[in-house]
């Protein structure tokens, strides 16, 4: 597990990231840094190839094309308001989507298997960039950890210097909160669950109910 290494008397967040990252490892969680994520373009928020990989796996009887049907369905989701959306993505985590095969026999599709918890695919993710448009041009946002079940990001992570007196946990509920539904909801439609931390304080919550103390 990566350690906290001291700078002057001072830790670096960099470091308390990677620590984090570690004790996740050690739960059987997998590392990979978001630069080298396989994605079509930075405003893509899934990870297509676990996504895929799950569904296939589970699902021995789809074709590929049926697969990528899927895929999509949860890709393009779109609701009323993004409290709809994410709604809506949250019941298909629970119960999974409905899909129709060539054989014109509905059945639902389990995007999480929660009878058998090794089947899915465990992924935490660090400088995953998230791209938005403000007023005509493309800008980024970079949370600080993601954790990825299935290719789906289920919860994000906000973690705040442990030896900067100035960040506190409330700094990283608004980096959420605010900036992160302002600027690229497209990510949050996926994300249940809101992790925040500065070392000392840890909050978990949801992703637009939860106000820290």
């Amino acid at each position: 597990m990566a350690k906290l290494k001291e700078y002057n008397g001072h830790y670096c967040e960099s470091e308390y990231e990677y620590a984090f990252i570690g004790i996740l490892e050690a739960q059987g969680w997998k590392y990979s840094s978001g630069n080298k994520i396989n994605r079509v373009s930075k405003r893509d928020v899934l990870i297509v190839d676990d996504f895929k990989n799950f569904i296939a796996k589970t699902n021995p009887d789809l074709t590929n094309d049926e697969v990528t049907q899927i895929y999509d369905n949860v890709r393009l989701v779109g609701a009323e308001s993004d409290f709809a959306t994410l709604h809506k993505v949250y019941g298909w985590m629970v119960d999974g989507v409905q899909f129709t095969p060539q054989n014109g026999l509905a059945k639902m599709i389990p995007l999480i298997d929660f009878e058998t918890p090794d089947n899915n695919i465990f992924r935490v993710v660090n400088q995953f960039v998230v791209e938005y448009t403000n007023n005509g041009q493309k800008e980024n946002r970079r949370p600080d950890v993601l954790l990825f079940v299935n290719g789906m990001p289920l919860c994000i992570i906000e973690l705040k210097n442990p030896a900067d007196a100035n960040a506190t946990i409330y700094d990283a509920w608004e980096q959420i909160n605010i900036r992160y539904w302002r600027d690229i909801p497209h990510l949050l439609h996926y994300c249940p669950l809101a992790c925040i931390s500065d070392g000392v304080k840890t909050r978990l919550g949801t992703v637009v109910r939860y106000v820290p103390n």
